[in-house]
């Protein structure tokens, strides 16, 4: 089936937003700072922007992950760098700023993706924190 002109409008936007949201994380520090689309209240506090730090994490972190979900009864059918709820904890635990899972559960949809798609590359291998 051949792709529609809408289809590849979409592809060719989707591969643009990647590519744009590499090259911002290339422009970032080495905790990978991004701001919020919309202010977030968090705590009591004001919530603008937050900093990654994924090297911090190891392997214990992501069997800790991995079982929290399971003790949630979520499975990982296509494994953590497709799956939303492993990525959103991996994020959670690589914030410089300390929150909890509920956090992101309060940001835009938007932000949310940023995060989630931050935390993807980093597994992939598509973008390291610079040291």
């Amino acid at each position: 089936m051949a792709k529609t002109n809408v289809d590849l409008e979409k592809t060719e936007n989707m591969d643009e937003l990647v590519e744009k949201e590499l090259a911002t994380m290339e422009n970032t520090s080495v905790e990978n700072v991004l701001h919020l689309t919309k202010t977030v209240m968090y705590n009591g506090e004001e919530v603008t922007e937050l900093a990654f730090d994924f090297d911090k994490l190891t392997g214990a972190d992501a069997l800790n992950i991995e079982e929290e979900l399971v003790s949630r009864g979520k499975t990982m059918y296509y494994g953590a760098i497709n799956d939303a709820n492993y990525l959103i904890r991996m994020a959670a635990k690589a914030c410089t700023k300390p929150v909890g899972v509920d956090f992101f559960y309060k940001i835009s949809i938007i932000d949310f993706e940023r995060i989630k798609n931050r935390a993807r590359f980093f597994l992939s291998g598509v973008a390291q924190s610079r040291r």
